[in-house]
């Protein structure tokens, strides 16, 4: 049995999450952590765990007192948000898998461009391990931090990878419909919100 602690259990994809593992015949959830919902029952946040699970949120404090009894951490915060929890988890060879966005991107330049900071520790970022099965598969099979992908990239990889390993496109040819309008939101948002001071 898989021993398992989750922070972020009060957003979506913590919410989600917890909905799987406890529906999964060989984890055992021993804990779930929320931000802003500490000492809440998940039941007071989410209704459809009513006669499944009665836990209540433990603080980041108390869950990481808790650490050294779980085999699997999960962590489902904000961007920028993880970093601090998996060093501790790493620290204590807990196996951490993320499902924010603080360990996806290794290349440092890249990380900083997407997201506008720097690594939070590049020393972890050199443990961390993409995690899309498709491609890393055997990577994963040993890794202690694992990366879980996001939805557009998802997407965007498995559709244009074939392409690109048979030679049949340029990868820096490569801008997803996603990407693309991303950018464009992003920048009308910030020109909308410049040209309104």
């Amino acid at each position: 049995m898989v021993k398992a602690g989750i922070y972020g259990v009060s957003g979506y994809a913590g919410a989600q999450l917890l909905w799987l593992l406890l529906n999964h015949k060989e984890v055992e959830v021993k804990f779930i952590a929320a931000y802003s919902s500490a000492g809440k029952e998940i039941t007071e946040l989410y209704g459809n765990y009513r006669d499944l699970y009665k836990e209540k949120c433990l603080s980041f404090e108390e869950a990481n007192a808790q650490i050294d009894n779980i085999d699997v951490l999960f962590t489902a915060l904000p961007h920028g948000k993880s970093a601090e929890t998996v060093a501790l988890a790493y620290s204590k060879g807990v196996k951490v898998i993320d499902l924010g966005a603080d360990f996806r991107i290794e290349d440092e330049e890249l990380y900083e461009f997407w997201y506008g900071t720097k690594f939070h520790d590049a020393k972890l970022m050199e443990h961390a391990v993409y995690g899309l099965p498709e491609l890393k598969r055997e990577k994963i099979k040993g890794a202690k931090i694992i990366a879980n992908p996001g939805c557009y990239a998802t997407a965007s990889i498995l559709g244009s990878y074939p392409l690109v390993k048979n030679g049949l496109v340029e990868e820096d040819l490569i801008l997803t419909s996603w990407v693309f309008r991303s950018l464009v939101q992003n920048l009308n948002t910030t020109l909308k919100q410049n040209s309104m001071k």
